[in-house]
């Protein structure tokens, strides 16, 4: 780990599509966006937008892939999140959208259930 690593939790850097609603459960899921890592106390993921302000509680929904030994026939995994920090990306070079991009810091109200 970098000496100069100040998180609390180790990072797993995966791309896993998230899918999110309001506190409101009738709230029908919306994509969010993708992750670029997970960890035990949240995720980042970076999005096109609509972006949501700090502090908006976010409930989150992601299906794990397939992990042999682990989850043979992969996970989803749902959680209580609130919006930790949200980050203007450049777009990619190679992309040719003008097209805003945003990083988004989610952080787990509590741990998120999994569903296998």
């Amino acid at each position: 780990m970098d000496p100069f690593e100040q998180r609390a939790h180790r990072r797993l850097p995966i791309s896993i599509r998230v899918l999110a609603r309001g506190e409101r459960e009738a709230e029908p899921l919306q994509p969010l966006g993708i992750t670029t890592n997970i960890s035990s106390g949240g995720l980042y993921l970076h999005t096109n937008g609509p972006v949501p302000h700090c502090g908006d509680p976010i409930h989150i929904r992601l299906r794990v892939p397939p992990t042999p030994g682990v989850a043979d026939l992969g996970a989803e995994l749902s959680a209580q999140t609130h919006v930790l920090r949200i980050d203007s990306l450049p777009s990619p070079p190679t992309s040719g959208s003008s097209e805003p991009r945003y990083g988004v810091a989610l952080q787990f109200c509590k741990p998120p259930a999994i569903h296998l």
